[in-house]
């Protein structure tokens, strides 16, 4: 939005402006207030047109059009930046606002009434830390205002005045001689002003035909006035500029001749960045126009980690630090989670399944940077399952081959594992998780587990082959019976294990048989062991439900 306050200073007015504007032609001074989080503005600025010459029938003269000047300025906020807008040179001979040259008075002659040339247009410009002319970090040169015509009582006109010199780039354009129209041109085609430069203002447009009618020479930021005469001649005044073109000379008094065009004044962009200049492009009054630029910080550089992952992966993303920057904001794939490092420079993410970009921005109190992306693939985990087999073995038993696992090609891992094969005397009695794991093409790993039991096996070198176990029922659900046949047992013990080698129970009987009871026991697999004088009689696997 546009806020505008009237200051008055001595008879001097200008405007506040603090925000992106278009300043036009006031006639006074302006100026910018950087907003906050501006850091640089790019300029554009054009100079004003000079005057043609108003005689008494249509002037056959153009004047000279104002010149572009643009560029990019670093700034902080608040800072006030002074903005002259060149004004465009007047057909009453006064030149435009901000160092337009005066165009010369012609006076009568003949059937004519006398009268100016066209005055400069003045240039537009942009001033820091000051409002005097050295304080110019740009400037756009104004155009110079054409010559009048010569003018008796046998014709009209009869020589005819010059045109002015367009706003250059670094040299303003020449202002133009005046030129045969009439009747008997005498004129030597020299008393045109010269172009502004970068050092030093144009030079003066001579007399034709030495006379004394001579414009004067462009200085700093002001063109120079057209010379006057009689006979309606009069010289053009100089635009405005870095420095001003030189004004447009006379003619020898009766002589025939018209005036010359004053030249046009040069423009500037030493101050600015990225200066860039075009000549005689405005006509009319001069334009400013100011476009804050955000001071964000910059996008960051390349994002460092991996661009495929696996499902589950963890992984660490991390950028170099951007200037100007109180914080980061990361983003990732859906389905991903941001673990640590968020607002900094790195971060740790978990993967889902779902593949994206991992994307981070640089913040300021001003905004954000665009994103730097860096498009991350999220491969699958294999599909891997495990029925191991053996399912169980005795606790005995020599090491066995694992199976099972698929896909084929995975590896076996757990207790008593080693090489693929299971020992149940390494891993002992009990139930043992058995893992196996399985890495595809996309070195994505998954595992699938199982369980494999080690039980207490009745060997045949171990028992009295004399002695027979009978259990019944089995499974049991309340009790069961152990019948024992053959030798008479006079003081036997039972020890009851689970499937882990945990003693559960142990009790004594005489005879042959005995009941034993659930009372609380676990549903399961268990191990009976019968026993007399410390001599194991029997083993048997007992189920209870």
């Amino acid at each position: 939005m546009k806020k505008t306050t009237l200051l008055i200073a001595s008879i001097v007015s200008f405007a506040i402006l603090q925000a992106q504007d278009t300043l036009n032609y006031t006639g006074s001074m302006q100026y910018y207030v950087v907003p906050q989080c501006v850091d640089t503005i790019t300029i554009h600025s054009w100079g004003a047109e000079g005057a043609n010459a108003v005689d008494k029938l249509p002037n056959n003269t153009v004047a000279g059009k104002g010149g572009y000047a643009s560029g990019k300025l670093a700034v902080s906020p608040g800072d006030s930046i002074w903005v002259f807008v060149g004004g465009q040179g007047n057909t009453n001979g006064s030149g435009g606002w901000n160092g337009g040259g005066n165009g010369g008075y012609g006076s009568p002659g003949g059937s004519c009434f006398g009268g100016n040339a066209g005055g400069g247009g003045g240039a537009s410009d942009i001033r820091i830390n000051g409002k005097l002319l050295n304080n110019r970090i740009l400037v756009a040169g104004g155009g110079g205002g054409s010559g009048r015509d010569y003018c008796n009582g046998s014709c009209q006109p009869c020589g005819c005045g010059g045109s002015g010199g367009d706003s250059g780039g670094n040299t303003g354009v020449n202002g133009n001689a005046a030129y045969n129209c009439g009747f008997s041109y005498p004129g030597q085609g020299i008393n045109f002003g010269g172009g502004g430069t970068q050092g030093a203002g144009g030079t003066a447009g001579p007399c034709d035909n030495s006379g004394p009618n001579v414009g004067t020479v462009g200085a700093i930021g002001i063109g120079g006035n057209g010379a006057g005469g009689t006979q309606d001649v009069a010289g053009g005044g100089g635009g405005g500029g870095y420095y001003g073109g030189g004004g447009g000379g006379g003619a020898q008094n009766g002589s025939g001749v018209g005036g010359g065009g004053g030249a046009g004044g040069s423009s500037y962009i030493v101050g600015v960045i990225n200066g860039v200049t075009l000549p005689g492009v405005r006509s009319g009054n001069g334009m400013v126009v100011i476009i804050p630029n955000q001071g964000i910080p910059a996008m960051p550089s390349v994002i460092n980690g991996p661009s495929t992952v696996c499902e589950g992966d963890s992984a660490v993303y991390s950028i170099s630090p951007v200037p100007n920057t109180t914080g980061y904001t990361w983003s990732v794939p859906s389905g991903a989670t941001i673990n640590s490092g968020q607002n900094t420079t790195s971060i740790m993410v978990t993967f889902g399944n779902t593949s994206g970009n991992v994307s981070v921005t640089a913040d300021n109190q001003c905004g954000s940077s665009p994103a730097a992306q860096l498009a991350v693939t999220v491969n699958a985990l294999p599909a891997v399952a495990l029925n191991v087999t053996p399912d169980s073995v005795c606790s005995s038993a020599s090491p066995v081959a694992l199976g099972g696992g698929t896909p084929n090609g995975g590896a076996y891992s757990g207790n008593g594992v080693s090489g693929g094969n299971f020992n149940p005397v390494t891993a002992g009695i009990g139930t043992h998780v058995i893992t196996y794991t399985y890495t595809d093409g996309n070195s994505c790993t998954n595992t699938a587990t199982d369980n494999i039991v080690v039980h207490v096996c009745a060997g045949i070198n171990e028992l009295n082959n004399s002695v027979h176990l009978q259990i019944f029922p089995n499974p049991f659900s309340n009790e069961t019976t152990i019948q024992l046949s053959g030798n008479t047992v006079h003081s036997g013990i039972f020890e009851l294990f689970d499937y882990s080698g945990k003693l559960i129970e142990k009790g004594k009987f005489n005879g042959n048989h005995f009941t034993l009871r659930k009372n609380g026991k676990t549903a399961g697999i268990y191990s009976l062991v019968i026993k007399e004088d410390n001599n194991i009689l029997a083993k048997s696997k007992l189920i209870i439900e």
